[in-house]
């Protein structure tokens, strides 16, 4: 799978970026909900997948 998750570190919201994205602007994204411009890189966080 090529999508991780990053969290904004302002609002805390989640979110599903790629990879491709992640390349872009070394990791720097801007938060939708707050605006808050972070490096998702750095705020990548972990998802269990379920057992299928």
């Amino acid at each position: 799978m090529n999508e991780k998750q990053t969290r904004c570190p302002k609002c805390l919201t989640v979110y599903k970026v790629s990879l491709t994205q992640l390349t872009v602007a070394q990791g720097m994204v801007c938060c939708p909900k707050c605006n808050l411009n972070f490096n998702a890189l750095t705020n990548l966080v972990n998802v269990e997948q379920p057992e299928t």
